[in-house]
């Protein structure tokens, strides 16, 4: 039977909504996640401290948290030749 290594938290990300404009329009987006420090509530709906900008798309209790796996980090900063800070993909 194989090891499984625990789950590792290294970075959780929030934003507020700002708008941004998008093809022409005006669209509110929370794209621009910072990280945070320390402990935060992780409720239903989002994060404390997130929030999302259209909610016709994003958010909701399917779409609360969205994980992505540091070990992908190394293939697109082989790829990008550029330097990755955690939360670069949301």
């Amino acid at each position: 039977m194989q090891a499984i290594n625990p789950l590792r938290i290294v970075s959780i990300n929030v934003a507020q909504p700002r708008d941004v404009n998008w093809r022409g329009r005006v669209e509110p987006t929370g794209i621009f996640k910072q990280p945070v420090t320390g402990p935060v509530m992780v409720r239903r709906e989002n994060i404390d401290g997130d929030r999302q900008g259209d909610l016709t798309v994003h958010g909701g209790s399917e779409q609360a948290i969205y994980a992505y796996g540091v070990e992908d980090y190394s293939y697109w900063r082989d790829l990008l030749k550029r330097d990755l800070s955690w939360g670069t993909f949301w």
